[in-house]
């Protein structure tokens, strides 16, 4: 028995151990390469959703290492932009699509009906995007997902703009590490008290590519 290994991982060492024997080193690599890359080939559906605003064009574009200006980005503006659900596709791996889908709670996308309206089942993951605070809005679709066993991640966009503010506020006290890391605390309590303390939590300022 091999503890913590399923029983297809077993037959993959041993098809690999069979290759490097009859074929070589080379044959043996080329195997090991294309199990790499197997991942490449099976479709993944990830939805950026949040409130209108949060950032969720702009990511996409980041992602996709596009600004607004540049053919084929996301559309990205002031007031609600994102009315119709669309697909974007990562420059490297077609396979991956990220679904820029329009704000949750507006008028037009009201939460009681979003979930419906979106079609949530089509989705295979979600990045749930918020900015500044916790919203109403923000909890519920975390609890929602939870109940329908989706996958998600939470990301708090804007971090820039927060630690500009911080600066400006207290120009002889400021500390950028410290602003960051109350503000990750806070995520983190807020999701533990709405039960969802085991979500990731990423904080990106999506302009700084890399940070």
């Amino acid at each position: 028995m091999v503890v913590g290994w399923e029983w297809d991982d077993v037959l993959e060492i041993e098809e690999l151990q069979k290759a490097f024997d009859k074929d070589g080193m080379e044959e043996g690599y080329r195997m090991l390469e294309r199990k790499r890359d197997g991942w490449k080939d099976i479709p993944l559906n990830v939805a950026v959703i949040g409130n209108s605003g949060s950032g969720k064009s702009t990511l996409i574009n980041t992602i996709r290492g596009l600004t607004a200006d540049d053919e084929g980005a996301a559309e990205v503006g002031v007031t609600e932009t994102t009315l119709d659900i669309r697909s974007y596709p990562h420059p490297n791996n077609p396979m991956l699509k990220f679904w820029d889908l329009p704000g949750v709670g507006t008028n037009k996308f009201p939460i009681k009906t979003y979930l419906r309206d979106i079609s949530v089942e089509r989705y295979d993951f979600f990045l749930l995007i918020t900015a500044d605070r916790f919203t109403e809005n923000d909890t519920r679709l975390g609890k929602e997902f939870r109940k329908q066993k989706k996958k998600y991640f939470f990301v708090r966009t804007k971090i820039g703009a927060d630690i500009l503010n911080d600066q400006k506020a207290h120009p002889k006290n400021h500390n950028e590490d410290s602003v960051v890391e109350t503000i990750r605390q806070s995520t983190a309590d807020q999701l533990k008290k709405d039960g969802c303390d085991d979500v990731p939590i990423f904080l990106i300022d999506s302009h700084e590519v890399g940070v």
